[in-house]
């Protein structure tokens, strides 16, 4: 029971992160209204690390606009687990 309760909190939060009024959400619709598409990795565990490969280290503060703008170029971007940071791009 334990590990299902730990995957439904995991489903909870992620919904939460991309929830109406939040930043990322609104990151998210900007790249939606403008139909330009997005890879978008939000963790900074191992795993996600591991799949790094090449880009540039970003490590800004996240906006919606900053989210945007990097959308415009070809290649994934990971934001932090807490998604506070976008920490690569491309």
């Amino acid at each position: 029971m334990a590990e299902i309760r730990q995957r439904d909190d995991g489903i909870l939060n992620s919904i939460r992160m991309i929830a109406p009024g939040t930043p990322l959400r609104e990151g998210l619709d900007n790249i939606l209204r403008a139909k330009t598409g997005a890879l978008i990795a939000v963790g900074d565990n191992p795993e996600i690390m591991a799949l790094v490969d090449g880009g540039f280290f970003i490590n800004s503060e996240f906006t919606p606009a900053h989210l945007y703008e990097l959308a415009k170029m070809d290649g994934g971007i990971i934001l932090s687990y807490d998604t506070k940071k976008i920490l690569y791009a491309n």
